[in-house]
Order: structure tokens, then C-alpha cells, then sequence
């Protein structure tokens, strides 16, 4: 009997479950497999409706890619009237995480937000700041909203 009340085999299934409902960003290594761990990344954000938010860790650094695509279309509106302050605010938790403080175009907006150089250890800290930023709008919009 397992931890988790199961035969072992079926304890390791209902915990690595358990792991992805908490899971609020991937972590990509630079791997082959890496445009299918992205794509399958990104259909589970449009499935449980979460912000699309991938660390790629290198040696000493890693980039963080996010986007709110996987959202549905309302909150489009919401990011797009709030554009300017959501950017301010990214960008600070940015420098607030990253060692050096020289500005080298390390930060790219479009639809796909990319933040570039940061620490690995930090850059977790950010995508998890950052997602729970993004899903703090998104509770805000829904109670205003009703």
C-alpha cells in the first residue's frame, strides 16, 4: 500500500496528477524534445485556462516566454486596457530578479512576452510571481465582471 492509499504504481500516478494541478509554468532544458514539451505545455494551459509561462534554462541563465493566449477570449480586453501597467509591473519583478542591472533589450514585448538572462534559481521565482500576477487579474476581472 502506498502513501497515498493506492498500490505503489497507482500512488505515483495520483501524485504526479496532484504535481500538475499545482504546475503554474514548465521548465524546458535545451532538448530535442523541446517544441513538443512546449505544445503539450501549451495545451494544458488552454485547457485548465492558465497563463502559457516556460522557463528555458541553460547552463547558468534561463529566458522566460509568456503569453495569455491560453486565456479565453475575455480577458484579452482586461490585458490589452491594462497593457501599460501590466508591462510596468512584469518589468519590475524583471530587475528585481535579475544579478545584473545593465538594460540590453533583455525584455521583449509582443504577444509572446520574452524575459531574457535571468539567474535559474530566480527565474523559477519569477514565473511563479508572474502567474500568480496574471491569475490575480483574472480573479479581479471575474468579480468585477459579475
Amino acid at each position: 500500500m502506498g502513501k497515498w492509499g493506492y498500490s505503489r504504481s497507482l500512488d505515483i500516478l495520483v501524485f504526479k496528477r496532484y504535481i500538475m494541478e499545482k504546475k503554474k509554468y514548465q521548465i524546458i532544458k535545451n532538448s530535442r524534445e523541446k517544441e513538443s514539451l512546449v505544445d503539450n505545455w501549451f495545451s494544458y494551459c488552454q485547457n485548465k485556462q492558465i497563463p502559457f509561462i516556460v522557463v528555458f534554462t541553460k547552463k547558468k541563465y534561463a529566458d522566460i516566454e509568456f503569453d495569455y493566449i491560453t486565456l479565453k477570449p475575455k480577458y484579452n480586453y482586461l490585458f490589452k486596457k491594462y497593457s501599460d501597467k501590466i508591462e510596468k509591473d512584469i518589468e519590475e519583478m524583471f530587475w528585481k530578479y535579475r544579478e545584473d542591472k545593465i538594460y540590453n533589450n533583455d525584455v521583449f514585448w509582443s504577444e509572446l512576452i520574452i524575459l531574457h538572462k535571468i539567474p535559474i534559481d530566480n527565474a523559477y521565482l519569477l514565473a511563479e510571481e508572474i502567474y500568480d500576477y496574471i491569475n490575480n487579474f483574472k480573479f479581479k476581472f471575474n468579480n468585477y465582471d459579475k
